[in-house]
């Protein structure tokens, strides 16, 4: 029997059982963040995900933005009511620094909502009440795109002429290749093909190292990044320390953005 958003389900909430938040670990299913200010939304969509994704939730703009900091999700849905603000500021915000796939939600099917949502960024728009096997499609859809997408997405170019081949496993600066460890151009292609992430030690323990901070020092990160950086020479000012947070790799660097500005090229950045 299928459900529907409103059916008034509400005796399954997941309770987001992993290491870290939204973190997705070896042998573990992906995390989808469901962002909705009622329960029973939130409660009917982890029901219908429950045997493939983990699934998290928030009711305000304040505590979804803050979920979505502290997780590496497989994909978002966001309500576009929310309490303390509208669903359009996650999705800005969001789309400020990643493109996971995101799903909008809403009530309001006019044409003027729907375009709205997805010229700001979002993968796909479905209009509530709707049917949960509806909603699962559509997810299968987007995760089928973004999987041929990175698949064909074999090579990682910058504008001052920074190349990174996934297929050689090979990084040219200059047209010279740099010879890098594994796990450095791991970390490098991570983080490069997640260009404006800021990216904690943690989560690059996990997503490079398939490793957690339990078992491995984030100092090991550290070390790893200062040889990268030594090896990439001038190149490693695309690769940015945020104070407090982490590392973030700029496909283009200050320095470059203002040429390419001057030349009127900044819409390639």
């Amino acid at each position: 029997m299928s459900s529907t958003i409103d059916n008034g389900l509400t005796t399954f909430e997941n309770d987001g059982r992993g290491a870290k938040l939204g973190v997705n670990t070896p042998n573990e299913p992906p995390v989808v963040l469901v962002f909705a200010s009622d329960l029973e939304s939130r409660v009917a969509i982890a029901h219908c995900l429950r045997l493939r994704f983990r699934t998290q939730g928030a009711d305000t703009v304040a505590k979804a933005l803050g979920q979505w900091r502290s997780t590496r999700p497989a994909m978002v849905l966001i309500d576009l009511v929310l309490d303390g603000g509208s669903g359009l500021e996650i999705l800005v915000e969001i789309r400020r620094s990643s493109q996971v796939p995101i799903i909008v939600m809403t009530h309001d099917a006019t044409p003027e909502t729907c375009v709205l949502a997805l010229r700001l960024g979002a993968d796909d728009v479905v209009v509530k009440p709707f049917d949960m096997s509806v909603l699962e499609a559509r997810i299968d859809a987007i995760l089928r795109r973004s999987v041929v997408q990175a698949q064909s997405n074999t090579k990682i170019g910058c504008p001052d002429h920074v190349d990174i081949d996934i297929e050689s496993s090979q990084v040219r600066v200059g047209g010279q290749e740099v010879r890098l460890t594994r796990l450095e151009f791991d970390m490098l292609a991570h983080m490069a093909g997640n260009a404006r992430q800021v990216f904690t030690r943690e989560q690059l323990l996990e997503a490079v190292w398939l490793s957690r901070a339990e078992w491995q020092a984030g100092a090991t990160v550290t070390e790893h990044m200062r040889r990268l950086r030594v090896k990439l020479g001038d190149a490693a000012d695309h690769i940015t320390t945020v104070y407090g947070r982490g590392y973030r790799f700029d496909a283009c660097t200050a320095s470059n953005a203002a040429a390419l500005a001057r030349a009127g090229l900044a819409g390639s950045l």
